[in-house]
C-alpha cells in the first residue's frame, strides 16, 4: 500500500512538473463548440472538377497564436454523383492582398469520405503560422470527375471567400460577408517538457530500488530488548 501510495505521489509531481501551455493548440476553428467538430450539414458549396464544371474554394482565417502547423480537420465530404470520384487537394496559402489567396504554402492529396466525421489532414512541412495575419485554406478538385462539397459552419462566423474555375487564378466573392466552411487549424501536438521526463525517470529509479530495499529490511533480525 505504500509502495502505491510513493508512486501516485511522484506521478502527482510529474504532472505539477508539466507545462499546460503545451497543450494541443487550436490556431483557429469554426467548428460548433458545442461537441467541437459540428457543422451545418444541410448547406454548403461545391468542390468539383472540370467534367461538371469546376469549383475550388477558399476560405480565409487568422490564427490566434503563432505556432506551427500540426493537422487540419476540414467539413469535406465526398458527393456520390454518378460516378464521381472523393479525389482533392486541401491547400494553405499566403494572403495575396486583395481579398484572394497568394502563394501556397502546403498541399493534401486527400480521399474523402461520405461523412460525418471531418477530414483529417497532418501537415509535413509545419510552416509558421503568425498571429493576427491572415491565411487561406482552398479545396480544390483533384480530377475532372472529382465531386465533392465542403459544408458550412454552424457557429455563425462569417467573412468574404474567394472561388477559382481554374485552380490557379482566384476571385473574391461578392459583399456582404456570408458563413464560411467548416475547419480547423491545429498547433502541433503535445511533446512532454523535460521536467515531467526527468521526474518521470527519477520516479522509475525509486521504484526499481523499493523492492530489494524492503526486502532486506524484512529479513532483518529482530533487535534485542
Amino acid at each position: 500500500m505504500r509502495n502505491l501510495f510513493a508512486l501516485v505521489t511522484v506521478l502527482g509531481l510529474v504532472g505539477f512538473g508539466s507545462d499546460p501551455a503545451n497543450a494541443d493548440l487550436i490556431l483557429f476553428s469554426n467548428f460548433s463548440p458545442a461537441d467541437g467538430n459540428g457543422f451545418n450539414e444541410f448547406s454548403g458549396v461545391s468542390v468539383s472538377g472540370a467534367g461538371s464544371e469546376y469549383n475550388a474554394q477558399a476560405m480565409p482565417f487568422t490564427p490566434s497564436a503563432t505556432a506551427n502547423l500540426g493537422s487540419i480537420d476540414i467539413a469535406l465530404f465526398w458527393v456520390n454523383f454518378g460516378g464521381s470520384t472523393a479525389t482533392g487537394i486541401v491547400r494553405l496559402y499566403n494572403d495575396g492582398g486583395s481579398g484572394v489567396p497568394g502563394s501556397a504554402l502546403e498541399s493534401f492529396n486527400v480521399t474523402t469520405s461520405g461523412g460525418p466525421t471531418p477530414l483529417h489532414v497532418t501537415s509535413a512541412l509545419n510552416p509558421v503560422l503568425t498571429s493576427g495575419t491572415q491565411y487561406w485554406l482552398a479545396a480544390l478538385p483533384f480530377e475532372d470527375n472529382s465531386s465533392m462539397i465542403w459544408h458550412r459552419n454552424s457557429s455563425g462566423q462569417t467573412d468574404i471567400p474567394a472561388y477559382s474555375g481554374d485552380g490557379t487564378t482566384w476571385t473574391a466573392a461578392d459583399p456582404p460577408p456570408q458563413d464560411l466552411m467548416a475547419f480547423r487549424i491545429n498547433g502541433p501536438a503535445v511533446v512532454p517538457e523535460p521536467s515531467s521526463l526527468s521526474l518521470l525517470a527519477v520516479a522509475a529509479a525509486w521504484m526499481a530500488g523499493y523492492r530489494p530495499l524492503r526486502a532486506r529490511s524484512r529479513g532483518r533480525p529482530a533487535s534485542a530488548s
